[in-house]
């Protein structure tokens, strides 16, 4: 499932972004510390001092990274259209022309989505089923993880953990006590991404033999996080 430009109103714009701050390991793998912040850019620099001494490396190399979900506009409609996944993963996720195209074609399942920033570039897609009432098989929620693409060139970097941070923040927010979504059961689908982030089974299918998985809100990550 996906959706187009006006479910935006659907739901607020406003939440937090967040300060990524990535520090090279011994072994050159990331660790992240994240914090929230609102406001103004004052705000943001105190908040990225905190992720900078909450998350300190060897060799102090630390670069900070707003991680934000932005609305598609006709200003970066077409940089946005043009992320795509690695290849040989076009099987678990469609392109964000196809969400968009999904999300047209399915307005009952109350598309919502946005645009992943890291800084000033786009990095990634996400939609929702936002606060939709659910009609199983066909449409799951009420709040429903639907597509969730972060760029080949981006991946590895942590966003997607952040970007499902955000959502699971948002929709909590709203009085959501589950977010759902679903994958395609592969050896190399996002099984074991979804795993690792606390999401489990509910022993349901749905008319695409996904598996749907269902994640207890609100939500405290554990340590060891993918770096998706």
């Amino acid at each position: 499932m996906s959706s187009p430009i006006t479910p935006a109103s659907r739901a607020p714009n406003a939440g937090p972004n967040i300060i990524r701050v990535v520090a090279a390991d011994a072994e050159g793998g990331p660790r992240f510390a994240s914090l929230s912040y609102r406001g103004d850019p004052s705000a943001m620099a105190a908040a990225q001092d905190r992720c900078r001494r909450t998350c300190t490396a060897s060799d102090g190399k630390l670069v900070a990274v707003v991680v934000a979900l932005r609305e598609i506009t006709g200003a970066n409609r077409e940089a946005v259209l043009a992320l795509g996944v690695a290849p040989g993963q076009e099987r678990f996720v469609s392109s964000v022309r196809g969400a968009l195209r999904e999300a047209a074609e399915y307005p009952q399942a109350k598309p919502w989505y946005r645009a992943v920033y890291a800084g000033d570039e786009p990095v990634g897609f996400v939609m929702l089923s936002w606060n939709v009432e659910p009609q199983p098989p066909e449409i799951n929620g009420p709040w429903f993880l639907w597509k969730l693409l972060i760029d080949q060139r981006h991946q590895g970097r942590g966003y997607g953990l952040e970007v499902v941070r955000h959502i699971a923040e948002l929709v909590h927010a709203q009085g959501a006590t589950e977010l759902l979504t679903s994958y395609v059961p592969a050896a190399d689908g996002p099984a074991g991404f979804y795993q690792r982030l606390g999401f489990v089974p509910t022993g349901k299918l749905d008319p695409q033999g996904e598996v749907i998985m269902r994640l207890p809100l609100p939500w405290t990550p554990t340590a060891g996080h993918p770096a998706t």
